[in-house]
């Protein structure tokens, strides 16, 4: 990228689609602030489609949650989300829950950082996944 690339409508790292980063790693040495990133990023540029993807890794194969807009997909697990979300200590984000189905929750006037919390809820208390668990973010189109 020139100089002057800004100029011709460049797109930067934080616009573009793709991987965000991996967790843990020198950068995001925990998951929530990677996943506020990617929230961040899919609200800026991406809010018309796509979806902020976090996938982790456990025994048994790879577990997904992706966020739009203020909606949690736990893509076809069905998830207490309310319960989730209190044994992890976030009983204010469990109050503005409201299913959509078994696995589409949305959260009331949530921001990127409760979103953030409440994928890593998820991770964490859904799925019991260990502190330092491994995972990758990406925003999709």
């Amino acid at each position: 990228m020139g100089l002057f690339s800004f100029r011709k409508g460049a797109a930067s790292a934080q616009d573009r689609l793709g991987l965000v980063g991996t967790s843990p790693s020198p950068e995001y040495p925990d998951p929530v602030p990677l996943f506020e990133e990617t929230v961040e990023r899919h609200f800026k540029f991406h809010m018309d489609g796509g979806w902020a993807t976090f996938e982790a890794q456990r025994e048994g194969g790879a577990v997904v949650v992706q966020v739009v807009n203020a909606t949690v997909n736990t893509c076809k697990e069905p998830v207490r989300m309310a319960v989730v979300l209190e044994r992890a200590g976030l009983s204010d984000l469990a109050k503005r829950v409201s299913e959509l189905d078994h696995d589409l929750f949305k959260i009331s006037s949530a921001g990127p950082h409760e979103l953030a919390q409440a994928v890593d809820a998820v991770f964490r208390h859904h799925y019991g996944l260990p502190i330092g668990y491994t995972v990758r973010a990406e925003v999709e189109g």
